[in-house]
C-alpha cells in the first residue's frame, strides 16, 4: 500500500512538466488544425486497440467541427 502511494505521489509531481510539454506543442497543433480545417472530410485510421480510439476521434471531430469524419480499421500486416 505504501509503495503504491509513493508511486502516485511521484506521478503527481510530474504533472506540471507534462502540462508544459503539451503546451509546447501549441504551435504545431495550430498548424495541423489549419491544414485539416481546409478539407471537407477527415479519415482516421487505426488497428487493434487504436481502432476504438480512431472511431472516438472521428466522432469528436464530427461533434466539434461538423466536418465529415470517419474512423477506419486498417488490416495491413
Amino acid at each position: 500500500m505504501t509503495e503504491r502511494r509513493s508511486q502516485i505521489i511521484e506521478a503527481l509531481h510530474e504533472i506540471p512538466a507534462m502540462i508544459k510539454r503539451v503546451l509546447d506543442l501549441d504551435s504545431g497543433l495550430k498548424q495541423l488544425a489549419t491544414t485539416v480545417g481546409q478539407n471537407k472530410s477527415l479519415l482516421i485510421m487505426g488497428r487493434g486497440y487504436q481502432y476504438a480510439t480512431c472511431l472516438e476521434g472521428a466522432l469528436k471531430i464530427k461533434e466539434i467541427s461538423y466536418m465529415h469524419s470517419e474512423g477506419l480499421c486498417c488490416h495491413f500486416f
